[in-house]
């Protein structure tokens, strides 16, 4: 257990907090705790900004999390989470959401309603076999990881995006791209070790010139 007054980062369990500073900390760590479940109390750090709860065992996050309306990064990474509360769809504020090495099977559509996500989504390594179309709400965002997951198809919204950064789709069994995709996005997208790897190559940094498609 630790507190770092200048950075306002808490590392340690939550009953290990004191009171006093629930409406100070702004970054709480308690990952590698080996925790089973987030206390439904969290909802009671109201300036937090970055949650780290990545390597434990947790099979669910609580629902007050929508309570964290300052919440601008949640790293929830090499768990057991098999879905995403609703109430992370209230968060409006977030940036960056890491998901990864996980058991999702699906990414629910209310993420659509996260448009302050223009940093970093990554939901790789889990059990995905698609992704929402409302993805294609986020229309800032710069970087989306999806790679080892069961994915056949990505859903056309993603033709909306730029991601400006990268598109991960790697190690997935890809069986084509949407066309709208190819047309819009200026990011590498890496389809390697996918059945259409040989079709378009691994690595692929289009632009629209690229494809001499007029709009």
């Amino acid at each position: 257990m630790s507190w770092n007054s200048e950075t306002k980062t808490f590392t340690g369990k939550f009953e290990e907090i004191p009171e006093e500073l629930y409406e100070v900390i702004e970054v709480w760590d308690c990952s590698w705790l080996q925790l089973t479940v987030l206390p439904k109390e969290l909802g009671k750090l109201t300036s937090l900004r970055t949650l780290n709860c990545s390597w434990n065992q947790l099979t669910s996050l609580p629902e007050s999390l929508w309570s964290l309306t300052s919440l601008r990064v949640l790293t929830c990474y090499r768990n057991r989470l098999t879905s995403l509360p609703e109430s992370l769809g209230r968060l409006t504020s977030l940036e960056r959401l890491f998901c990864s090495g996980n058991q999702l099977t699906s990414l629910p559509d209310f993420l659509g309603k996260l448009t302050s996500l223009e940093r970093l989504l990554d939901c790789s390594d889990n059990e995905l076999t698609r992704l929402p179309e409302s993805l294609g709400s986020l229309t800032s965002l710069q970087y989306l990881y999806c790679e080892r997951n069961q994915l056949t198809s990505l859903p056309e919204s993603l033709g909306s995006l730029t991601l400006s950064r990268t598109l991960d789709c790697s190690y997935n069994p890809l069986t084509s791209l949407p066309i709208e995709l190819l047309r819009n996005v200026n990011s590498e997208i890496d389809i390697s070790h996918t059945p259409i790897e040989r079709q378009y190559g691994s690595h692929l940094v289009y632009k629209r010139q690229t494809l001499g498609m007029a709009h």
